[in-house]
């Protein structure tokens, strides 16, 4: 499909804006104890997806090697690794099966019932990002219109933690849906042995790299043995903050999908995107923190102080994580000698730019997990007020850092002629400094009041983000040659997409 970036662009910021809306309400409505039931259904899934990470990394190679998917043979095989994460799932919530009450068996059940579609869509997405990166991108509309029906429906339901949790799940099905309905037409060859041996040479790769990412779930429950429960609702917060950064994943997979089909791309014009996009988030947070603080949880000002830093190290860790993950798509897509291959073999990844990126995963994970509890006690011993949080959101910038050096050092002279990561202390360091100077100014200056007014706190946040937006664009503009040329193909792209 043609223009497939600004459709992705235009279908991820309606996507967003319906994430918002949904999440935003929810974190509003909820109790922070409700807030906390929430925050582990979404870590106890995230552990124990662990399985289906296998099968993301191997369904897409699969794909695009075989032209497609058989969809019978890949459900087969997805059923094998649901049960497992099924039996993960029991013995992640059985950790705090006790404090949940008597809400514990509902929530093991929409953990359930959300893994299970979440299969589904994996199978699906897997043919569209190779075959049809169009109607991939529009899967995401049909996610939006699933937020924003669900809003209403929780209003009616009075807001129960038992309709939030059931709409979790209904929001993962629609997409699910509207994926599997297109990826069928691409239908190829394939059994369910070949595809099972497929997966098993294969999961080594993506076990010690993306898919130990769901051990990272495990944040939560550290923070609930350490005694820090309350927190967990502000680290509930601190996800629905992050959110908007998911903004840039849908450019990341179509340059991953484009590589892994073309073998072609516009590297470093969709890295400029990503970390542009990324950065305007980034900076809204950290220069204007009270005014989402005070929106999300207006019931708890004495948050605003207390996440002044927190946030703001937590966005910058974002901003490393997202250009972390970007490298990793782009090593993963330019080394293609498992779809060479006629077969996947165990040894196909030996020495791969694909290892490679899965090591620097399993490098973050290990920093991440191994340093949470050191510096959660370390905090907690300072009389840091948020300790926990504080604890988590360290771990995770040592955990970026040693990953970012480690992929840089393995594969920086290999992708050094498409990511050309020398020419962004131009296009990126020098106008992002720039913007914060003018940021900081601004922010101290039309300083906007704090009111408990819904709609009144939105519109503020609305105008420091396009605030944020339009001076971060004038300084990637003035000081970027390589963004005013972009600047000027999306233009010409624009004009050509509206006269169509």
């Amino acid at each position: 499909m043609r223009h497939v970036r600004l459709l992705g662009l235009a279908t991820t910021l309606i996507s967003l804006v319906a994430s918002l809306i949904y999440n935003i309400a929810i974190t509003r409505k909820l109790s922070i104890d409700d807030l906390g039931l929430l925050t582990l259904l979404n870590a106890a899934t995230a552990f124990s997806l662990l399985p289906n990470a296998v099968l993301s990394f191997v369904f897409p190679r699969i794909a695009a090697r075989d032209s497609g998917l058989s969809m019978r043979a890949s459900a087969e095989v997805s059923a094998l690794f649901f049960s497992a994460s099924a039996a993960m799932t029991a013995g992640y919530l059985a950790i705090t099966w006790g404090e949940m009450g008597p809400r514990a068996p509902l929530v093991l059940a929409a953990a359930l019932a959300s893994e299970l579609v979440t299969y589904t869509y994996s199978v699906a997405g897997s043919v569209l990002i190779v075959k049809d990166r169009g109607r991939f991108v529009f899967s995401n509309l049909a996610q939006a219109a699933a937020k924003l029906i669900a809003v209403p429906a929780l209003w009616l339901l009075k807001w129960s933690i038992e309709a939030v949790l059931w709409s979790s799940v209904a929001i993962t099905a629609a997409p699910a849906a509207y994926s599997l309905v297109y990826a069928m037409r691409y239908a190829a060859p394939g059994a369910f042995k070949r595809y099972l041996r497929d997966v098993v040479n294969a999961a080594w790769v993506p076990l010690l790299g993306y898919a130990i990412n769901s051990f990272r779930s495990l944040d939560a429950s550290i923070i609930g043995l350490f005694g820090a429960l309350g927190q967990l609702g502000v680290w509930f917060t601190l996800f629905i903050l992050s959110k908007p950064y998911g903004f840039s994943s849908v450019l990341m997979n179509i340059t991953y999908g484009e590589l892994l089909e073309r073998g072609k791309s516009r590297v470093y014009e969709d890295l400029l995107v990503v970390l542009s996009v990324s950065t305007t988030i980034s900076l809204s947070y950290i220069f204007f923190e009270p005014l989402f603080v005070n929106f999300l949880r207006p019931r708890d000002p004495q948050l605003i102080s207390a996440l002044l830093v927190p946030i703001a190290l937590w966005s910058a860790t974002n901003i490393l994580g997202t250009l972390n993950q970007f490298i990793s798509n782009v090593m993963q897509g330019v080394d293609k000698r498992d779809i060479e291959a006629e077969e996947i073999r165990a040894r196909s990844y030996l020495g791969s730019l694909v290892l490679y990126a899965h090591l620097a995963e399993l490098l973050f994970t290990v920093i991440y997990l191994a340093s949470i509890a050191p510096l959660i006690y370390l905090f907690e011993k300072a009389g840091v007020e948020l300790y926990a949080v504080q604890g988590v959101i360290v771990a995770s910038l040592l955990g970026n850092i040693a990953a970012f050096l480690f992929r840089f050092t393995r594969a920086g002279g290999r992708l050094g002629g498409l990511i050309r990561l020398r020419w962004l202390a131009r296009d990126y360091l020098a106008p992002t400094a720039a913007a914060s100077i003018l940021l900081y100014v601004v922010s101290r200056v039309a300083e906007l009041p704090l009111v408990p007014s819904a709609y009144i706190s939105l519109a503020e946040i609305a105008l420091a983000v396009v605030a944020t937006a339009a001076i971060y664009a004038a300084a990637l503009y003035a000081i970027s040659p390589n963004f005013r040329a972009l600047s000027r193909l999306v233009a010409r792209r624009l004009a050509i997409l509206i006269n169509i």
